[in-house]
């Protein structure tokens, strides 16, 4: 009976259902009635538990639908509203009449509860009729519970642990303890504090690590960040966008020397093939000239000759060898600016490897801010 009582709809109090002196007491405790309800079911009737899961602003909670297999929702993010969240489960299961949120005495979130304070407290998902007990993966342990023996004992065992190796089994874990008279439960809160200390990391979700906790938690984050290529993964936010301001400011007048010889090796390169376009003009007039003014073609037409085969076929395998691919005159271009741009980087002393290195730690650092948050964080 209290089962059946607990899976009414809120709006209607197991109490309406008995009469005292022939009248309703429904509409003096319903509604206290309603959240003792709630929150015994929650405690001690064992009803269904949500594991909330992910990281870095990102959590995600698999629901049970009443007309559906289980489905994966994200939580609200840092800032975003609980009434977000609601609605997805609506627009997913068109069989969803009610959908409401309470704390565990009973007492309904407002729509307008954000993300990250959903994250600090367990809380109940009702949906219809079936409620579920929703939990962070790292409930916040109180700082009176931080100050007892138990726990100083626990996380000075972790430490001891650490001297003797990168990591210890989750059993022996829960055995220490148990033999401090610590539940389960509490001792997988102590767990999460342990990891946002930094002193311990457990990955509950991952088949070959759940049954260990790591200790080398340094040496871990090192190996992460040398596998993932991201310099600056142990900066904060601020730091990252303060270092990123300091790098720009040393860009500025580098890229300014860049363009300024970029133009001096343009201007040369023009300078190069309008002085050839030139050379080849006065070559015309020469032979044009000993052709009809001085001499005759009989006299001028071998000299044409073998200037067309120094300037075609000799000139042109001499490029291929020097380029190693045939002559065009785009690629004749490409390599005048080339070499004009290293001539002027040389006198001036201009260091490209050095632009480069710092466009790059640029771009890195732009990566890591939009991936682990906003500026406006």
């Amino acid at each position: 009976a209290f089962l059946a009582c607990s899976m009414l709809p809120f709006t209607t109090s197991p109490l309406s259902l008995l009469r005292v002196g022939g009248r309703s007491s429904h509409s003096a405790l319903s509604l206290p009635l309603t959240r003792r309800f709630l929150a015994t079911a929650a405690a001690q009737e064992k009803i269904p538990v949500l594991k909330v899961v992910g990281g870095n602003g990102y959590y995600k909670v698999a629901v049970p639908l009443p007309s559906r297999d289980r489905h994966v929702f994200s939580l609200p993010r840092p800032g975003e509203q609980l009434k977000t969240f609601l609605s997805d489960l609506q627009l997913e299961d068109s069989s969803i009449e009610k959908v409401h949120a309470y704390n565990t005495k009973g007492e309904r979130i407002a729509g307008s509860k954000r993300g990250e304070d959903l994250l600090k407290i367990p809380w109940i998902l009702k949906i219809n009729s079936t409620s579920y007990r929703v939990e962070s993966p790292y409930v916040a342990v109180s700082g009176d519970v931080k100050d007892t023996s138990e726990f100083k004992e626990v996380k000075q065992y972790l430490l001891d642990a650490r001297k003797q190796g990168p990591s210890i089994e989750l059993q022996a874990f829960f055995d220490k303890c148990q033999d401090l008279a610590v539940s389960r439960e509490l001792a997988l809160k102590y767990l999460g504090v342990f990891t946002q200390e930094g002193l311990a990391l457990h990955f509950e979700n991952e088949l070959e690590l759940k049954d260990k906790i790591i200790l080398g938690v340094e040496e871990v984050s090192k190996s992460v960040e040398n596998a993932l290529d991201l310099p600056y993964i142990s900066l904060s936010q601020k730091d990252r966008l303060a270092l990123l301001k300091d790098l720009k400011a040393q860009l500025a007048p580098l890229e300014e020397a860049h363009l300024m010889l970029k133009d001096r090796a343009e201007r040369n390169v023009q300078i190069l093939v309008w002085s050839l376009f030139a050379a080849l003009g006065a070559q015309f007039l020469l032979f044009a000239r000993l052709t009809w003014w001085d001499y005759s073609w009989d006299v001028t037409e071998p000299y044409t000759y073998f200037v067309t085969v120094v300037e075609t076929v000799v000139a042109g395998y001499f490029w291929y060898l020097f380029t190693g691919k045939e002559y065009e005159n785009m690629h004749l271009r490409e390599i005048l600016y080339n070499w004009r741009f290293r001539v002027h980087c040389n006198r001036n002393k201009f260091d490209l490897d050095e632009l480069r290195a710092l466009k790059k730690k640029i771009k890195d650092l732009e990566v890591e801010i939009k991936q682990f948050g906003s500026p406006e964080e």
